[in-house]
């Protein structure tokens, strides 16, 4: 009767999984092998990228409250030796334009005031176009004569001539003379110097360089200063003309 109960205990041990009737491990059932399959999917499955844990920076004042590290703060690429920005920078243009606007947006100045200022123009000069002695039929060379001759009188007139004194530095320069020109060798000779001067005069005025009526004149330190902060990024270059050395 010990016998058929150790047979049958042994028979139900070998159903479930468990021990051999002669005390031997053997491999499990379904069981065993359920895990096996699962662990051999388990290998097969790509491993996932494991992510770096972010540390707490610093803890809350009360427990159980801690910050996460966040990400480094962006540095604005128009910071210059970590102390200025340029957009917080004015430049000399931008402070001339502002006073510029503040002058026209003044209601409180008088007709006196506006009168009183004093402007200054370059002089003005008279056109004569160009056609007129050009009418009728003549040859592309006397056509190219014409107009250098033309070109020369209009060269003469911005200089601040009128068409006498014209008239007398031509026949000066190509050694000609006039029949129009009746006057003393003398008196012609002062006109020529008078006209020399005033075309020596011209032409400086003429070589300067052009400027607003209200620019501003630096010094040479102030020049530098501001040519040192916004050396290739000034935001508005066509500001420039505000001010000069």
């Amino acid at each position: 009767m010990s016998r058929s109960r150790d047979a049958v205990s042994c028979e139900r041990e070998d159903k479930g999984g468990g021990r051999r009737g002669d005390g031997l491990d053997r491999p499990a059932g379904r069981s065993s092998g359920r895990a096996a399959a699962a662990g051999s999917r388990r290998n097969a499955l790509p491993a996932r990228a494991s992510r770096p844990r972010r540390r707490p920076r610093e803890l809350h004042g009360r427990r159980g409250f801690f910050l996460l590290q966040t990400d480094p703060p962006r540095v604005n690429s128009c910071v210059k030796s970590g102390e200025h920005v340029l957009e917080e920078l004015e430049t000399e243009g931008e402070r001339q334009l502002k006073s510029l606007l503040q002058h026209q947006l003044d209601t409180s100045v008088s007709i006196e005031e506006c009168v009183s200022k004093k402007e200054s123009f370059a002089p003005g000069t008279m056109y004569k176009p160009f056609g007129k002695e050009a009418a009728g039929t003549m040859t592309l060379s006397q056509f190219q004569t014409l107009h250098e001759k033309d070109q020369e009188t209009a060269s003469l007139r911005e200089l601040g001539l009128n068409e006498t004194e014209i008239l007398i530095w031509k026949s000066h320069v190509s050694g000609e003379k006039r029949t129009r020109l009746r006057a003393t060798p003398e008196a012609i000779q002062n006109r020529l110097q008078d006209i020399e001067e005033r075309i020596s005069e011209r032409q400086r005025i003429l070589c300067l360089p052009q400027r607003f009526a209200k620019s501003k004149q630096l010094t040479r330190r102030e020049m530098e200063i501001e040519k040192s902060l916004f050396q290739g990024a000034d935001r508005h270059s066509f500001l420039k003309a505000l001010y000069y050395q």
